[in-house]
C-alpha cells in the first residue's frame, strides 16, 4: 500500500511539474482504479483514466506528457481528462449529468487538490445525480474501436492482433452493453462493476436477452476465471451489440439524432479535427456490420475488405499515441 501511494504522489509531482496545465486544482484517478477495483501494479492494466482540474492545457506538453506517463505505467492508452475549471463547476451544479462526470464524481482516487476542492470533491460523492440519456449513445460511440480495432483476418477467420489485449477490448464493450442499457432504463446508479451487473439483471433488455447474455457476463466476470479469445465468444458481443444500439434507439426515436451526438455534427462544420472524428464513427460501425455479416457467412471477398478495415482501425487509435 506504501509503495502505492508513494507512486500515485510521484505521478502526481510529474503531472503538477510537467507545466501542461495552468492553475491547476485537482489531480486525481478514475477507472478499475479509482473505483477500487484494481490496483496500478496489477499485470492486466491497459489504461489509467487520469483527470486534471485547471483553467487551460498547452496540448504538446499535455501530449508529451500522456506519453511519459504510460511509459512510466507500462500501459498502452493511459491518458488524461482535462476538465476546465469553471465548466466544471458548472456541470456539478445540474441534477442531470454525463456518465463520465457521474463515474468521476462518484468513484476516483484523489492524488492532489487544493483543500477547497478536496472538500467539493468528497461532499459531491454524496449528492444525487442522473445520468442523461445521451450517455447511453456516447458510451457505444466511444467503444466502437473494442470491437473494430484489435483484430485482423487470418485464414478467413477473425483473430486477435494479441489475445490478452483482444479479450480486455472485449470486456470492455460488454460493458458498453451494459452500461448503455441501465442508462436507457434509468438504473445507472453506480459506477462499481459489482453494482451495475446486479442492477442490469433486473433490467428488461437482461430478461429479453438471458440465459445467453448471462452467459457472457459469467464468461468476462467471473473471479480467476481465465480468459481466452473464442470467435464464438466475438460473435456473440458483436451481436448483442449491434442490438443494443437498435434497443437504445427504440425506447427514444430522437436518438437517430443522437448518432453522433448532436453538438458533435454541428461543431464539425467548423473542426476539421471534428469531422475526421465523425469520419472514424462512421468506419467502426461499417465495420461492425461486416464483421456481423462476415462472421454469419464468411467470403474472401468480405475477408480482404475487413482486413483493410481492421487495420485501419487499429492504426488509427495507434498512431495517436
Amino acid at each position: 500500500m506504501n509503495n502505492e501511494k508513494k507512486f500515485f504522489e510521484n505521478l502526481s509531482w510529474k503531472i503538477l511539474k510537467s507545466g501542461a496545465f495552468d492553475r491547476l486544482v485537482a489531480i486525481g484517478i478514475t477507472g478499475s482504479i479509482g473505483k477500487g477495483e484494481k490496483s496500478i501494479f496489477d499485470n492486466n492494466i491497459n489504461d489509467i483514466d487520469f483527470f486534471v482540474i485547471a483553467e487551460k492545457f498547452d496540448q504538446i506538453k499535455k501530449l508529451k506528457l500522456e506519453k511519459e506517463l504510460r511509459e512510466i505505467t507500462n500501459t498502452k492508452f493511459t491518458d488524461i481528462l482535462f476538465l476546465r475549471r469553471q465548466k466544471f463547476m458548472h456541470e456539478v451544479k445540474k441534477k442531470h449529468i454525463d456518465q463520465y462526470l457521474f463515474d468521476l464524481l462518484k468513484s476516483n482516487c484523489l492524488l492532489y487538490a487544493l483543500e477547497e476542492y478536496a472538500t467539493l470533491l468528497n461532499k459531491l460523492k454524496n449528492k444525487f445525480y442522473k445520468v442523461t440519456y445521451k450517455s447511453a449513445v456516447a458510451v457505444l460511440l466511444t467503444r466502437l474501436w473494442c470491437l473494430t480495432g484489435p483484430y485482423k483476418v487470418l485464414n478467413n477467420k477473425i483473430v486477435p492482433i494479441e489475445e490478452s489485449f483482444t479479450i480486455y477490448q472485449l470486456k470492455k464493450a460488454l460493458s458498453a452493453i451494459i452500461d448503455a442499457v441501465l442508462i436507457c432504463e434509468k438504473k445507472y446508479n453506480s459506477p462499481r462493476t459489482i453494482d451495475k451487473i446486479e442492477n442490469f439483471k433486473k433490467t428488461i433488455f437482461f430478461k429479453k436477452n438471458s440465459p445467453k447474455i448471462l452467459e457472457l457476463i459469467n464468461f468476462f466476470f467471473s473471479s480467476n476465471r481465465r480468459l481466452y479469445y473464442d470467435e464464438r465468444i466475438y460473435k456473440d458481443v458483436v451481436n448483442y451489440y449491434l442490438y443494443t444500439i437498435d434497443y437504445v434507439i427504440k425506447e427514444r426515436p430522437r436518438t437517430y439524432l443522437q448518432f453522433p451526438l448532436k453538438k458533435v455534427l454541428i461543431k464539425s462544420i467548423f473542426k476539421k479535427s471534428v469531422r475526421n472524428y465523425i469520419k472514424s464513427i462512421i468506419k467502426r460501425f461499417k465495420t461492425l456490420y461486416l464483421v456481423n455479416d462476415f462472421l454469419g457467412n464468411s467470403d474472401n471477398i468480405n475477408s480482404l475488405k475487413l482486413s483493410y478495415l481492421f487495420k485501419e482501425n487499429y492504426e488509427e487509435v495507434m498512431k495517436q499515441l
